[in-house]
């Protein structure tokens, strides 16, 4: 990502998943889903990266943003996962 400033945030989402069983009826039957996690990034007026992961750990940011070097705005949460061991925010 080359933008000396970017956005990133963090948001549950519900998935679907095939190996659980939903009802005869189509509707989705209790644990149907699971709960997922989506970090967006917007790199301004330009791209929207959005990565799905199965856990909030610290591991999502860090695999996106890694080699970026610039500001970083976000929420606390998300701060105080994505700086450990990244020297360029």
């Amino acid at each position: 990502m080359k933008s000396g400033y970017i956005h990133a945030d963090g948001t549950t989402i519900r998935v679907q998943d095939s190996s659980k069983k939903a009802y005869l009826n189509g509707s989705s039957g209790r644990g149907a889903t699971h709960q997922g996690y989506y970090w967006s990034i917007r790199v301004m007026k330009k791209l929207v990266l959005f990565d799905y992961r199965t856990g909030r750990s610290r591991e999502g940011p860090q695999s996106i943003l890694k080699d970026y070097q610039g500001y970083l705005q976000t929420d606390a949460r998300l701060t105080d996962a994505s700086r450990a061991g990244l020297p360029g925010l």
